[in-house]
């Protein structure tokens, strides 16, 4: 087994020489490859430290205990080692230092076991560093990248003010039935509010649908599959995750109605009476959202219930999916989610603010302001996530996947829904399929850029 070291990051004492980067390998076989390449046409640094020390296997206990042998070895007269080299594990540890040629795009060198069933490198930079097309470790015959069994990991950076300020943008987004105070956009949004729910509602599930298929699924499965195991225990890891997600809110529905079982979940789709369609205006208040007559206080109570409770777990889960995407992922990833959130919600907070003044009768300003609060959550699951102190990248990949499932179920069967109740001509379907393709659009601007998101860091090097 090859184990490659790497240190915390901590600034050296005098005279002592840092290394960045620590993981263990198996290696069964003969020889491997190293690899370093240049990145936008030159190498991170022109040489590297690299100590090779022999192990018995790739446990992270292993890893640890030999990670003083290494640091000792890492010094300053360590002789060179030209592309071609060939480098041998000793006990003690080897150290070469890599010259990397200057004239070439890469520089290969044979790793060579010499029997040990591990061999232990303490590298002075992150060898992702050196990568553009290849992994740095590679069996030579089958080509087969070489991933580290154990590693040690730079401490992670917790972005606590890019991230809470996302949650905090998704939380004030709570505020979008203020729209319908306002006196001109008030009486527009009234004469058309079937079609503006509707085409709303359709712009959010393209954000919501794209955001799952292209970004939290693909790296779900992405990292879920790091966790060894076979190719069927991953599928079914997997799948069961994003099931699991799927059904949180019929799950969170089930317990609503049991804590409020007459009126839990009234359904939240406007729609205009023949006579207020007559005068081409609809008052909040006249604003037919559901059947249900809730002519009781206690009515009243369950429906404000199922609205709050409802979106407090909603958001709760989307601070998770957001501070997950923010603490292991490329902020590009990171703000897409965040963005497929936000849009989303201007949607659903609209229809919130309608049940909420409508069916329960909440003055416009305490409605909003009851629904902030219940919106806070987004905040506290960011803040959970953030709190954790170690996650891997197979729990950072099933995170992912559960999120995606959350996202499916919304975009597909609480936003489309009401794209189909909403716009009924031909016109109003050409609208809405429009505003649902612009939403799949700013969502998918983001694989321009795309990089795969790990627990370890972002790994954006393509080909491997």
């Amino acid at each position: 087994m090859l184990l490659l070291l790497a240190c915390a990051g901590a600034a050296p004492a005098s005279g002592a020489l840092a290394y960045e980067w620590a993981g263990s390998f198996l290696t069964p076989e003969l020889a491997y490859t190293w690899t370093a390449q240049k990145v936008n046409g030159e190498y991170a640094d022109p040489t590297m430290l690299l100590v090779l020390v022999s192990i018995t296997d790739d446990a992270q206990a292993t890893l640890d205990g030999v990670l003083e042998t290494g640091k000792a070895a890492i010094t300053g007269s360590c002789p060179g080692a030209a592309t071609g080299s060939t480098l041998i594990p000793t006990p003690t540890g080897a150290c070469y230092n890599l010259t990397f040629s200057p004239n070439e795009w890469q520089s290969f060198y044979t790793i060579t076991p010499a029997g040990a069933s591990a061999i232990a490198f303490i590298a002075q930079h992150v060898p992702t560093e050196f990568e553009a097309t290849a992994h740095y470790l590679k069996d030579p015959v089958s080509g087969a990248d070489i991933e580290p069994g154990a590693e040690l990991k730079l401490p992670v950076n917790v972005p606590w003010g890019t991230g809470i300020g996302a949650a905090i943008l998704v939380n004030l987004v709570t505020f979008s039935g203020i729209v319908l105070l306002a006196p001109g956009l008030n009486a527009l949004v009234k004469k058309n509010m079937t079609l503006f729910i509707g085409s709303m509602s359709a712009f959010a599930a393209g954000a919501l649908l794209a955001a799952a298929l292209f970004l939290l699924l693909f790296e779900g499965v992405h990292l879920v599959g790091t966790l060894d195991a076979s190719e069927a225990a991953h599928t079914f890891r997997w799948g069961i995750v994003i099931l699991c997600g799927f059904i949180t809110s019929f799950v969170v529905d089930i317990v609503v109605q049991t804590l409020a079982p007459a009126a839990a979940h009234a359904p939240q789709t406007a729609t205009r009476t023949d006579a207020e369609a007559g005068n081409g205006e609809v008052a909040p208040a006249q604003i037919e959202i559901s059947s249900l007559a809730l002519d009781t206080p206690a009515h009243k109570l369950r429906v404000l219930s199922a609205i709050l409770i409802g979106d407090f777990f909603h958001n709760f889960a989307d601070g998770i999916f957001m501070g997950t995407a923010f603490l292991h992922c490329s902020n590009s990833l990171a703000w897409s989610i965040s963005t497929a959130t936000i849009l989303h919600e201007i949607a659903q907070e609209v229809a919130d603010y309608l049940v909420l003044t409508s069916l329960v009768g909440l003055k416009p300003w305490y409605a909003l302001g009851v629904n902030f609060i219940s919106g806070t959550s987004v905040i506290l699951g960011t803040i959970v996530i953030f709190s954790i102190e170690t996650l891997d990248d197979y729990a950072t990949g099933m995170l992912l996947a559960y999120g995606g499932g959350v996202y499916l179920q919304i975009g597909a069967t609480e936003c489309m829904p009401r794209v189909f109740d909403a716009c009924k001509n031909l016109s109003e379907r050409l609208l809405c399929l429009g505003m649902f393709c612009f939403g799949c659009l700013v969502i998918g601007l983001v694989l321009l850029d795309h990089q795969h998101c790990s627990a370890g860091g972002d790994h954006g090097h393509g080909g491997h």
